[in-house]
């Protein structure tokens, strides 16, 4: 008998979205072989059945206009699959013959594996230096736990995994015990009780989640710079462990906070108004307390990636130069000890969550968002998100904010990351607490600029500086 959980979310819509959602992913990518669990991920999605080669895959899949795709985090490995009720009873035989007898091809792995590199070293070291700055930082505060790897894996053990690797893990990890089985749309009876069936093909295992320790503990201020000869701007990422996930009474509130200094993608945020608008020193300053990745191309985070730990984060989209880095890093820090010292305004909390009411529908405005939010639900135990967000809201006081603001959040311990052109510049700027005067080119109001005097001399207390190349990175 199979023991897959089932989220039976179907409706009358023609579109049927199916989520196999298994909990396992990155922290069980075994030493050495970092990057394993993104490689399956591709070797399923975009590789061959034992029938049929990915090219044929595709020219198959391709009138029926389905789509079969795999996203991979820490704690979760998700395969989905999306397509209109009337193409089902054809596409279904497909997408089960690249889950349950996958291809293993030679090819397929060389071709998928320098895709991976590739994705690393062309994509993130090379192109996106905002996006490697948050990786590092998190790699930084994971040092020696389960999340330290960067989830397309190391270069070195990329190399080295084989087509028995994979196969391994596969048959170890993605179990009937391990799967949660989420379906949107209208499906069937009988299709869904067929999908159940065959899914059992897949090994039984146990039916636990993965014990994730507590972060290591971060203490005192510490800085990585990446040195990446030739950059013309400073990228910045900063943050801390944080004890709090959505299971916990204190989130809604945090998230609010969140909101409130840093709203992804949004002008309204106080960072954003303090450091862009004002001053117009880069595109934008947000605020994080879960993980969000390939922020500069989206406005939302996606689903499934819920995770035991995670940390606050701020962000700091490129500056100028390290002296703008700099000075952008004090403005953070003042305004976020502020916050800690004085908390929210009742205006500002008002404000924040009438936005959030209006904003949590949102993020689940789709149906294979509905589906991915229902099963990050069940990962934290909260029930459904916007109902348990606005209930939340409902009864929630800037009082209680303010406590919460006191107890998560601290300038006592940070990690800094910068990703510069010139890293002997900012590790002698940051550890001997250089003065980064704030110029313009109009006028600006004397408060501010009295401000500006201030916050050039606010002393970061940099304990420890650590610089490293670019080809050291997650190699």
């Amino acid at each position: 008998v199979a023991k897959i959980q089932l989220l039976d979310k179907r409706s009358d819509s023609a579109i049927i979205d199916i989520n196999l959602l298994f909990n396992t992913g990155v922290a069980v990518d075994p030493e050495g072989k970092k990057g394993l669990s993104a490689l399956l991920t591709a070797m399923l999605t975009q590789g061959g059945s034992d029938v049929h080669s990915y090219n044929e895959l595709k020219q198959l899949s391709y009138p029926l206009a389905a789509s079969f795709y795999g996203q991979v985090d820490k704690e979760m490995f998700s395969l989905r699959s999306r397509v209109h009720r009337d193409n089902l009873a054809s596409w279904y035989p497909l997408l089960m013959e690249q889950l349950l007898t996958p291809g293993w091809r030679s090819d397929d792995l060389e071709r998928l594996r320098t895709d991976l590199i590739n994705s690393i070293e062309s994509g993130l070291k090379a192109s996106n230096d905002e996006e490697l700055g948050k990786e590092v930082l998190y790699s930084k505060l994971y040092q020696g736990h389960a999340y330290q790897s960067l989830n397309l894996g190391d270069i070195s053990d990329l190399k080295s995994i084989t087509l028995e690797d994979l196969q391994a893990f596969y048959a170890e990890q993605l179990t009937q015990g391990n799967l949660t089985l989420g379906v949107a749309g209208d499906m069937s009876d009988q299709m869904l009780k067929q999908l159940t069936i065959d899914l059992g093909q897949l090994a039984l295992g146990d039916n636990k989640r993965l014990t994730i320790a507590k972060a290591p503990s971060l203490t005192g201020h510490h800085v990585t710079i990446v040195d990446k000869p030739g950059l013309k701007s400073t990228a910045v990422s900063f943050g801390f462990p944080l004890n709090l996930t959505r299971s916990d009474d204190d989130w809604v509130a945090m998230w609010l906070v969140r909101s409130w200094l840093g709203q992804h993608r949004s002008h309204n945020s106080f960072l954003y108004q303090r450091i862009r608008q004002i001053r117009g020193m880069n595109y934008g300053d947000y605020s994080y307390i879960e993980y969000f990745p390939r922020g500069m191309y989206r406005t939302q985070p996606n689903s499934n990636l819920g995770r035991s730990e995670q940390i606050f984060q701020v962000w700091l989209r490129p500056l100028r130069d390290n002296k703008d880095a700099h000075f952008a890093t004090r403005v953070a820090m003042f305004e976020l000890d502020k916050l800690i010292e004085n908390g929210l305004s009742p205006e500002q909390f008002d404000a924040t969550r009438n936005f959030l009411k209006n904003y949590v529908p949102q993020l689940v405005a789709s149906q294979d968002r509905q589906l991915g939010y229902a099963l990050d639900s069940e990962f934290y135990g909260t029930g459904d998100f916007v109902d348990m967000v606005r209930n939340k809201l409902a009864t929630l006081d800037v009082k209680q904010v303010n406590a919460a603001i006191k107890r998560h959040l601290s300038t006592k311990d940070i990690q800094y990351v910068f990703v510069s052109g010139d890293a002997k510049d900012m590790a002698q700027r940051l550890s001997t607490e250089q003065i980064s005067p704030m110029s313009y080119n109009a006028e600006k109001p004397l408060a501010l600029t009295d401000q500006d005097k201030q916050i050039s001399q606010y002393r970061l207390n940099i304990d420890s500086v650590e610089t490293i190349a670019l080809d050291k990175v997650f190699k």
